[in-house]
């Protein structure tokens, strides 16, 4: 599924999240250093239009950081309704992240949620030609979810490795063909991964017998080119001259 670009909220810089934690650290700073500098205003050690000066920075840097939240949350939520796959690598990411904006742990749990199905949702709804573009570090998420993850998410990677899965992912599928894992309370799970193992195995197979066959030579031979025997050994003028030469189909061999 596309994003829709109409109605799609101005995109927050999701990668530059060391300037999110330098603006949060900065917040941190300045809450602390307000109070200190008023102490040392008091013993007259600091003059008090600089006092006034960090507060203000205090507060405009902190109206910009919650600017920066609002707009990050607007902008997640937007991306967790329509999913896409070019999102997965960024849903991914997000759930090693230490999300700052959720006081609650149940809220954090049901954002992580809401992000697991997104990458389910796209994984589904994604062509097969998409998988490629999957990086290593999201195969090896992907691969880590199987047994992992709730069985939404364990569903859409089955069904997406079916379509474009790779060897690295025979060692998770092939535990939940086994029954373990979720496949051991759930036996749908483990009759898709025995035929996902199956679609895997066959494909790494063909791959590896593709990978032994020999490459025709494009190269054509020309005819003023002597034949030489594979070994080498000294050549005179005369046993030079005997030497065969290429023919082409063009040519004809007249009878001896």
């Amino acid at each position: 599924m596309q994003r829709s670009t109409t109605n799609r909220p101005k995109q927050y810089a999701w990668r530059s999240q060391r300037l999110y934690k330098f603006w949060w650290a900065s917040c941190m700073v300045g809450s602390i250093a307000f109070p200190v500098a008023c102490c040392l205003a008091v013993f007259g050690h600091l003059e008090w239009f600089l006092v006034i000066l960090i507060l203000v920075l205090e507060r405009i840097n902190f109206k910009a950081f919650r600017k920066m939240v609002k707009q990050r949350e607007v902008d997640l939520q937007h991306r967790l309704e329509t999913p896409s796959f070019g999102d997965i690598s960024l849903f991914i990411e997000m759930l090693s992240w230490n999300l700052h904006d959720y006081a609650k742990k149940q809220q954090v749990l049901e954002r992580q949620k809401a992000i697991r199905r997104a990458i389910g949702i796209a994984l589904l709804e994604a062509n097969i030609d998409d998988y490629a573009e999957l990086t290593e570090s999201d195969r090896v998420f992907l691969n880590k979810a199987l047994v992992r993850s709730d069985i939404d998410l364990v569903r859409a990677v089955l069904t997406a490795w079916e379509r474009g899965g790779e060897n690295s992912a025979i060692p998770n599928v092939a535990r939940l063909a086994a029954g373990r894992a979720y496949a051991a309370i759930s036996p749908s799970i483990q009759r898709q991964a025995q035929d996902c193992l199956i679609i895997l195995q066959e494909r790494a197979a063909l791959e590896q017998f593709a990978g032994t066959l020999l490459r025709a030579s494009a190269a054509e031979t020309s005819p003023d080119i002597l034949l030489r025997p594979a070994y080498t050994t000294p050549l005179n003028a005369e046993s030079d001259a005997q030497l065969l030469r290429a023919t082409t189909d063009k040519e004809n061999v007249s009878p001896s």
